[in-house]
């Protein structure tokens, strides 16, 4: 008796029957979900901090004109200091904003797929392949003759299997990875991104805030507070100058981290798990697939 394809067909039915338990009790899908969400969440985080500061530039530059008179400069100085953060944010944004897009697209295939519809769909043609393998052995049981088992079945089976779940494992090895490497690198630097947000938000509206003072006591008050702040100010746009710095090298890391989960891991993750199956494949359908006597 012929024991390779026997196995092969044994080898079958295992993985069919893995996939069916799988794709019912929805174990894998939810455990992907879990990664999905939280990414997406911190993502939509970013971006509001990224738009936000690219909003309190805008007001810096906007407003530089209508105070220089008044001798100061200090909205000059803080659109100068915030300059440089202009243009990479607004890079940054759009990165962020095409990472929540591929994430969202995500969830929604996950949806999909854990659709009870289509896993019933998805589900029916493994089954029948699977059937069709079995036939053939037992074919070749009762006429003892070589008899060969349907490749295209097997084939056919794999690739439903393939496309039902390879997004799934994609993203449940994508979000470990991120979790054990660049989770906290990502936090850091998201924090950084909201309080360099809120320290240049607090400066341009502390030199934009109109007057509501109307009589001469309350003006003169109001001058000589503005006076003793000036003295101060050279203490806040230094700090200004270290947290626009500082925040420099964090959009960087946070770059780098959203290249990492949404193109690099997943493509370098996917590229191992298609030539695992790939492999696999290769075991099951070789080009000698043929039930005979040893």
């Amino acid at each position: 008796m012929h024991r390779p394809g026997l196995v092969r067909a044994s080898l079958l039915t295992l993985l069919v029957a893995v996939f069916l338990w799988l794709s019912w009790t929805g174990k894998l899908d939810y455990l992907s979900e879990n990664q999905l969400q939280p990414a997406f969440k911190t993502t939509l985080l970013t971006f509001a901090a990224a738009r936000g500061l690219n909003s309190v530039i805008s007001v810096a530059q906007g407003t530089e004109l209508a105070l220089q008179p008044a001798g100061i400069g200090v909205s000059l100085s803080v659109g100068e200091i915030l300059d440089p953060l202009n243009d990479l944010v607004e890079r940054f944004s759009w990165l962020v904003l095409m990472a929540a897009a591929s994430l969202g697209i995500q969830i929604t295939l996950m949806e999909i797929f854990s659709n009870p519809v289509v896993s019933i769909a998805f589900a029916i043609i493994p089954t029948f392949c699977l059937f069709i393998v079995w036939l053939d052995w037992s074919r070749f049981l009762v006429f003892s003759h070589h008899i060969r088992i349907s490749p295209h079945a097997i084939r056919i089976a794999s690739a439903v299997m393939l496309i039902r779940f390879t997004l799934a494992v994609v993203t449940l090895l994508a979000g470990l990875f991120s979790q054990l490497f660049l989770a906290d690198k990502q936090a850091d630097a998201l924090q950084v991104l909201q309080q360099t947000s809120s320290v240049a938000e607090k400066q341009v509206l502390q030199q934009t805030a109109p007057s509501e003072s109307n009589s001469l006591a309350d003006i003169f008050t109001s001058f000589i507070d503005k006076q003793k702040e000036s003295m101060n100010m050279e203490s806040h746009i230094t700090e200004l100058k270290e947290r626009v710095e500082s925040a420099i090298g964090h959009i960087i890391n946070l770059i780098v981290i959203f290249l990492l989960q949404t193109l690099f891991i997943p493509l370098a993750i996917l590229y191992l798990f298609l030539n695992i199956i790939r492999a696999t494949w290769k075991a099951l359908t070789p080009e000698s697939l043929t039930l005979g006597k040893t």
